[in-house]
């Protein structure tokens, strides 16, 4: 059959959440929504699912293209949150892999490709198409003709590509702009089962936009915050200069995390080891 587990969320990236049990595995302190008490999950097995970013190919290579280069993006991130940690800031191109990074576990998310998945499947889908494939050199006119041939069931996981690709170009352009959050009083960030937090942007419309702000915890120390340079926005986090390190007070702190927890699909992460204890509702 060849069947291969592949996860939603990084075990690289759930790392930098977890720690190792009384057996030395790693595993993530979690929150599942409706539950009434926190419990641990192996990291290994963590949001594993099988096949689920195959491409429609009866070639294994090709079938497996979207996992095999999540795999390889994966490999630079440890080093990315280890910059960070020793300047306090991030390089063009730790940035450029950063944003690839982001955009690759957005891609996997539950929640967004459903969105996808709906646009691909409304009469908004032209509009959409056009979008995702501004990058591309022909304009996406090869991507069309591919899916013309493809059953609508299938499709998400051709188009997906074109999505990463337009996000990563768009976010890393000199429009955007972005800020490094260290957390407040060594408390924390937590992330979640959809860590990729994009606030007044993704709707039926349009995927990008002025009015688009970025949050991602990037590990239980760092979070980046991303807005569009251009966009009259009251924010306090347009305050610091660009590509600074700048440490969270108390209130935008729990703004932060407020944001991450409303934004979880199924579980929330903590930061820390909570332990099996019951949450006060």
């Amino acid at each position: 059959m060849n069947d291969q587990g592949q996860h939603r969320v990084s075990q690289v990236y759930l790392r930098q959440f977890g720690f190792q049990d009384v057996n030395k595995k790693w595993v993530v302190s979690t929150w599942k929504i409706g539950d009434e008490f926190t419990s641990y999950q192996s990291i290994k097995k963590f949001t594993k699912e099988f096949n689920i970013f195959d491409l429609p190919s009866r070639n294994i290579t090709v079938k497996r293209t979207f996992e095999d280069f999540s795999g390889t993006l994966e490999t630079h991130y440890p080093q990315i949150v280890k910059e960070i940690k020793l300047n306090g800031s991030l390089t063009k191109r730790s940035l450029a892999i950063l944003a690839q990074f982001m955009i690759n576990l957005l891609c996997r998310a539950i929640p967004f490709r459903e969105l996808i998945d709906k646009l691909l499947r409304s009469d908004k889908r032209d509009f959409f198409l056009n979008e995702i494939t501004y990058y591309h050199q022909d304009k996406g006119r090869q991507l069309i003709k591919s899916l013309n041939r493809i059953k609508i069931d299938y499709q998400l996981n051709i188009v997906i590509f074109s999505v990463w690709y337009y996000f990563v170009n768009t976010l890393t352009s000199s429009n955007f702009d972005y800020v490094l959050l260290e957390d407040f009083q060594d408390r924390g960030w937590a992330t979640s089962d959809n860590p990729l937090i994009i606030k007044s942007n993704v709707n039926d419309v349009t995927l990008f936009s002025k009015e688009t702000e970025i949050y991602f915890p990037i590990s239980k120390d760092y979070c980046i915050y991303i807005d569009h340079r251009d966009y009259n926005r009251s924010n306090s986090l347009r305050g610091p200069d660009n590509k600074e390190l700048v440490t969270a007070d108390e209130a935008l702190h729990d703004q932060i995390m407020n944001l991450i927890w409303r934004n979880a699909y199924k579980y929330v992460i903590f930061p820390v080891d909570l332990g099996i204890q019951r949450l006060s509702k």
